[in-house]
């Protein structure tokens, strides 16, 4: 099911439901005030009844006439209050504000009826006109398929009153009210299934824009451009981290080719001297021993620097961030420590280290590496014999040399793969070492730069965040 559909029933969903509850409140208040009103009515026509005689109950004879007429306004349907003289009497004492829809009835202290049943009695009822129940009671009864509000009331001389009072009305406007509140859910509910359809289109629509710019990218492959985004919302926010996202691809993408290229212009020249010096060898009964040497002495020097620039190809791939070694918190200090004993043992040279305590938080195989790097550049660019100085002071890291140095032109280049000065064109290596530094420095959140003195050579500089005590 797609976004649009998903937010269309959502919508509607909700719409519907807040529809039924305030239908359903709507009913339950109406109806509750219905029945409030009608004992509330009840209660004041009890009252009534028992203020009209307080110490005894009505006549025999008037009650059979009461009687009479509603039970003709119950098979007629239409209440007719008794007509005559009698009818007066009767209403002077019995009905004094009574309306045709209520009906009476009076009970002695035994709970059974004066004058024969007319509204229904339960032991509640006769409870009470036995002076032994609650006092009051209201319920809902149905006679005769009628429902009807019933009040009983104990009287102070014994026995008890009922009023009754049809709910036909109440209830057929209480069920027209229903169909009106059910008609009106199924009208509301399709309405917000329609709106919320809109709503839903509205909302994709820009979605739907970038889905289809992000296809065209994906089929095109062209990652340079851009997608348009023309709003200030979450949508325009999205379009922004997808171009930001499609740039970086397109930046790695660009790195991977260079590199590519590079490393196949840096292969070919090694290869091309191997093919040569093999294709000698293969005629090897003609070249005198000290030739045969001089060539296998070529091929050795070739093997050894494919195998530097293989290793450091692999290196230059996999320094990267997404490694698994973790970050920590790392003494610097002695990190470089370990680093200097290595070179002072692989080079036979001297290296000066002057320390200071520090601490950096990085990857310890990393760093290590980094500055492996500047010491074998420092070893191969200085005379033999002189030594090589290493600082650590604070988060910084100093390795100076006494070679030829570093031509300000160069300094700004020296970092990027492959690339090699006019003096070091003629030296050893693959061009990726210091490649290799910047790097792991600027996974470090740190920098690197070179120097050149005043006395000469090259001073490199590593600068890492650093982590207070």
């Amino acid at each position: 099911m797609s976004l649009r559909w998903r937010l269309a029933l959502i919508f509607a969903g909700v719409i519907a439901l807040m529809l039924g509850a305030i239908s359903v409140g709507a009913y339950r208040s109406a109806e509750r005030e219905i029945v409030d009103e009608i004992d509330q009515f009840l209660v004041t026509r009890a009252d009534q009844l028992l203020q009209s005689d307080p110490n005894q109950g009505f006549s025999a004879e008037m009650l059979e006439i009461f009687r009479d007429q509603f039970g003709r306004r119950r098979s007629s349907g239409r209440a007719r209050p008794p007509v005559g003289a009698l009818a007066d009497e009767f209403r002077r004492q019995a009905f004094a504000g009574f309306d045709a829809d209520a009906a009476f009835q009076e009970l002695d202290r035994s709970g059974r009826p004066v004058g024969g049943l007319v509204l229904p009695i339960d032991e509640t009822d006769r409870s009470i006109a036995a002076g032994i129940g609650p006092g009051r009671s209201l319920r809902t009864v149905v006679q005769e398929g009628e429902t009807s509000r019933m009040i009983t009331v104990a009287r102070p001389a014994g026995g008890a009153v009922q009023v009754s009072r049809d709910l036909s009305e109440s209830l057929a406007a209480l069920g027209d009210l229903r169909s009106r509140l059910i008609g009106f859910g199924i009208v509301g509910a399709v309405t917000a299934a329609i709106a919320g359809w809109f709503v839903a289109s509205t909302l994709t629509r820009p979605l739907e824009k970038l889905r289809v710019a992000a296809g065209q990218i994906a089929d095109s492959k062209e990652l340079d451009e851009p997608i348009p985004i023309g709003r200030q919302d979450e949508v325009g926010d999205l379009t922004v981290s997808f171009n930001t996202m499609a740039e970086a691809l397109a930046t790695s993408r660009g790195q991977q080719r260079r590199l590519v290229l590079d490393a196949g212009h840096e292969l070919r020249t090694p290869l091309t001297s191997l093919r040569t010096n093999v294709e000698l060898l293969q005629r090897g009964y003609a070249l005198p021993p000290e030739e045969q040497e001089a060539v296998l002495d070529d091929l050795h020097f070739e093997v050894t620097e494919l195998s530097e620039m293989v290793d450091e190809l692999i290196d230059l791939a996999t320094q990267t961030e997404h490694t698994d070694e973790p970050f920590e918190i790392l003494r610097l200090d002695e990190l470089v420590e370990s680093v200097v004993e290595r070179a002072r043992r692989r080079t036979g040279r001297p290296v000066n280290f002057t320390p200071t305590p520090s601490a950096v938080r990085g990857r310890a195989a990393q760093l290590e590496r980094a500055v492996t790097n500047l010491l074998t550049n420092a070893h191969k660019f200085a005379p033999p014999g002189d030594p090589i100085d290493v600082i650590v002071h604070g988060a910084m890291v100093v390795v100076r040399d006494t070679g030829p140095g570093v031509p300000v032109e160069d300094r700004v280049r020296i970092f990027d793969r492959f690339y090699r000065a006019d003096a070091a064109r003629t030296l050893p290596g693959s061009g990726l070492g210091l490649a290799i530094v910047a790097q792991v420095v600027a996974a470090h959140g740190g920098r690197v730069w070179v120097e050149g003195p005043p006395t000469g050579g090259a001073v490199f500089v590593i600068s890492l965040p650093e982590v207070g005590p």
